[in-house]
């Protein structure tokens, strides 16, 4: 189940982190204890910002027959890749005025999840020896689009700004890419 799934992510998890990740979860690791916590509820506190996709990660490897390690490699892999740590602080760190824009920024990251999973099944659906193989044949199939997307995202991520139009049009192109059937 999904407690048996969370329990394995998190005992693995320093070694199933793509280097994005690993430095998201080291800086919220030593903002906790340059602010007087304890190391072990430091790391606690920081895998909960990793481990908010457990469930993702525990549905995907069920749908590809795959164990827990395999799938949590695989989604980090493709969340590096396209800068989903980025991508979701980004959303997460909008200004909201009103409901309608709260709504609208949880809305947002939500999408993002669900097109996060749905990539990495894309990936997994892939042959290989392991994730890095697996990601490696589906970014060749979707090497236009990938590389078009992975382009527009860093434009973003160099804007002075950060709103939801442009986050939006980064929204769009990760669903393209959940989207593309090669020809």
């Amino acid at each position: 189940g999904f407690a048996q799934a969370t329990a394995q992510l998190e005992a693995a998890l320093g070694s199933r982190l793509a280097p994005l990740y690993q430095e998201l979860w080291q800086g919220n690791c030593d903002k906790m204890i340059d602010a007087g916590v304890p190391q072990p509820v430091a790391e606690q506190y920081a895998d909960h910002f990793v481990l908010g996709s457990a469930m993702d990660i525990a549905e995907l490897a069920g749908n590809a027959g795959l164990d827990v390690d395999q799938a949590a490699t695989a989604y980090f892999a493709v969340g590096e890749a396209l800068g989903m740590p980025w991508l979701m602080a980004a959303v997460v760190n909008l200004d909201v005025e009103g409901r309608w824009h709260a709504l609208a920024r949880t809305n947002m990251r939500d999408d993002n999840y669900a097109l996060h999973q749905q990539i990495t099944a894309r990936v997994l659906a892939h042959e290989g020896a392991d994730a890095q193989q697996r990601l490696a044949a589906w970014s060749a199939q979707v090497s236009t689009p990938l590389a078009f997307a992975q382009q527009r995202l860093d434009e973003l991520r160099k804007a002075n700004s950060v709103d939801f139009l442009n986050l939006s049009v980064a929204n769009r192109e990760l669903r393209k890419l959940a989207e593309f059937v090669a020809e």
